[in-house]
């Protein structure tokens, strides 16, 4: 039998015949080995660093965001009793204004009031606008009995599954969903200045800024939106001043800094996060609160300016008997600039205002509200310009979600917002939210798949039926998500990848190997005068063999070292082109405190 350092020397000898042949073999064979690898290495990287980063902000805490299935909004706005009190109510409206209106003197015409009752073609039946003023308080109280009940089963829940904590947040003013009478318009106030009307139009998630504040906040718990706040700073509201945590942007305007170039590279975003943690911490700016009423005398003083400047020198234009301007000074009430009305018009309009009051219209109102920025989170994406970066980085960071956050502590500094702050623990509409923690991934999954809402019947083949009702039958009303990080998504990512991965491999070894038999016979069927050197030199069959099983491994070794090495340069390819992005954005993300982190998509899994 031959020795198998002859048959080693054989063999490589072999590899260096037919060249052309073997590096095609080799790349064929190897090419799913190296995307293989390269995803092993990059996702193994991302994880590690992910792990690395997720010591500090939420990356480390297991919240669950809890919401009501709102089962009573498919079905309240048809239903009979309700529609009839929605009847009631309006013709009740209507006689209580024509008595006010006889008893002041004034005109008032029944007929323009817009009824909150419609007709349903497709079902056939009657109902109200829930989002009519009418509407509102027909299901606030219907509602107010079923949001009790929500929460006495969700309180039983948390402590039968042994939640560790139970946190709150509701939203002050919102972008989407319904109009929210209750919370009052933000203004911006730039150089001295206060910016009434805005342009803008579009995607609201991709304002970047201060202006980024007129799209509503969120108050949130202190105990989780705590891990946001800069060092040396707390939600302490010191002479009216609320604390807020703002977006990265914000933080860089307020520190009267311009935002770098698209272009700028790692070092200088780097070092730029690095300024605005510096200089933001306690640094204040402020904005105007505007209810209804005075955000609508404002837009009319500079509707009847615009109006004037345009046509004052044409001799059909005739002037408004009253005139408003805007207060030179910022979040102040309109001025009279002209007031020519008669006596009798005068008391005539005093008692239409008084009419107007007497039926909810506010009086009115602004405040000046300074802002103390105790802590910075990302930007929201902005879907107009999602990136690559954008989908790794909505997976692994640690974040209390897109907009501005203040904490539920300063309920007492925005009363303008005590309707909103009202909500929490009380109501479960869209605004309102529960977060529920838990030690353990294990313990947030469980409660995550034996209490959420899988609905029967959902979509628009029932839409006469409740798709809601069993799930409140079975005790479990709600909708469950992850919040605040990916710590649940990452240990599933990581258990599930290692499944996947492993089934791939044996997918791909099948193949390369298949590629390799039909290489090697065809090498065999090609090689006659090697096999006849062979057996010249006194070779058996079975040495043959053992020449051709050391040629294929070493074939195999070769495709395994090309295999490796071609993975790692094109994982490092990805690593150098995304790396310093992914770093800064979980540097801001994460809220890390040591800078010198960096996000390494290079790991290995040595488990």
């Amino acid at each position: 039998m031959m020795l198998p350092q002859d048959s080693l020397v054989l063999a490589a000898t072999k590899l260096k015949t037919r060249r052309i042949r073997l590096i095609v073999t080799v790349i064929v064979a190897g090419l799913l080995f190296v995307l293989l690898t390269t995803v092993s290495i990059v996702m193994n990287g991302a994880i590690h660093s992910v792990e690395t980063f997720s010591g500090e902000g939420l990356g480390k805490r297991y919240l669950l965001q809890v919401s009501s299935v709102s089962q009573d909004d498919y079905n309240l706005q048809f239903d009979e009793t309700l529609v009839s009190q929605a009847k009631e109510k309006f013709d009740a409206l209507k006689k209580e204004k024509t008595a006010a209106a006889k008893k002041l003197g004034i005109t008032y015409d029944p007929s323009t009031e817009v009824s909150p009752i419609f007709s349903d073609e497709y079902q056939g039946k009657s109902g109200f606008d829930p989002f009519s003023a009418i509407g509102q308080e027909i299901l606030a109280e219907r509602k107010e009995e079923t949001a009790k009940k929500y929460y006495e089963v969700l309180d039983s829940k948390t402590k039968q599954y042994n939640a560790t904590g139970t946190y709150s947040s509701v939203s002050l003013g919102a972008v989407f969903g319904p109009p929210n009478a209750d919370a009052p318009t933000i203004t911006i106030i730039k150089e001295g200045e206060e910016v009434v009307a805005s342009d803008f139009s579009g995607d609201p998630y991709s304002v970047r800024g201060v202006d980024g504040v007129k799209n509503g906040m969120t108050a949130l718990s202190d105990e989780v939106l705590s891990v946001f706040a800069l060092s040396g700073q707390d939600f302490e509201v010191n002479d009216g001043v609320v604390p807020i945590v703002a977006p990265y942007s914000a933080a860089e305007e307020v520190a009267g800094l311009t935002p770098l170039p698209a272009g700028a590279n790692s070092e200088d975003k780097l070092e730029r996060i690095k300024t605005v943690r510096e200089q933001i911490a306690g640094k204040m700016f402020s904005v105007c609160l505007r209810n209804s009423s005075s955000l609508e005398r404002q837009q009319t003083a500079q509707q009847q300016t615009k109006d004037y400047d345009q046509n004052k020198g044409k001799k059909d234009y005739q002037r408004p008997d009253l005139m408003f301007a805007t207060s030179e000074t910022p979040c102040q009430d309109v001025v009279v600039s002209r007031d020519v009305r008669s006596s009798y018009q005068k008391q005539q309009d005093a008692k239409y205002e008084e009419f107007e009051r007497m039926f909810g219209k506010a009086a009115p109102a602004q405040r000046l509200l300074t802002f103390r920025i105790v802590g910075v989170t990302s930007d929201p994406p902005g879907f107009a310009s999602f990136q690559v970066t954008d989908i790794l980085s909505s997976l692994l960071t640690s974040s209390v979600g897109t907009g501005w956050f203040v904490p539920l502590s300063a309920e007492k500094a925005l009363p303008e917002y005590a309707a909103g702050f009202a909500k929490v623990g009380k109501s479960f509409d869209y605004s309102v939210s529960t977060y529920v923690e838990f030690d353990d991934a294990a313990g947030a999954k469980r409660f995550t798949k034996e209490n959420t809402c899988e609905p029967s019947g959902f979509g628009f083949s029932s839409l006469t039926s409740d798709p809601f009702a069993s799930c409140v039958a079975d005790g479990k009303p709600f909708f469950i998500n992850p919040f605040g990080s990916s710590s649940i998504a990452l240990e599933d990512l990581r258990s599930g990848f290692s499944k996947v991965f492993s089934r791939v491999l044996l997918v791909v070894a099948l193949i390369s190997a298949l590629i390799m038999m039909g290489t090697v016979g065809k090498i065999i069927a090609d090689s006659r005068r090697e096999t006849a050197v062979f057996r010249a030199i006194g070779a058996k069959r079975l040495d043959i063999a053992q020449i051709y099983v050391t040629y294929v491994l070493l074939v195999s070794l070769v495709i395994v070292f090309f295999s490796g090495l071609a993975g790692y340069l094109l994982a490092s390819l990805v690593n150098n082109r995304y790396s310093a992005d992914f770093t800064i954005q979980s540097l801001v993300s994460f809220n890390a405190s040591d800078l010198s982190k960096r996000f390494s998509l290079i790991g290995y899994d040595v488990k």
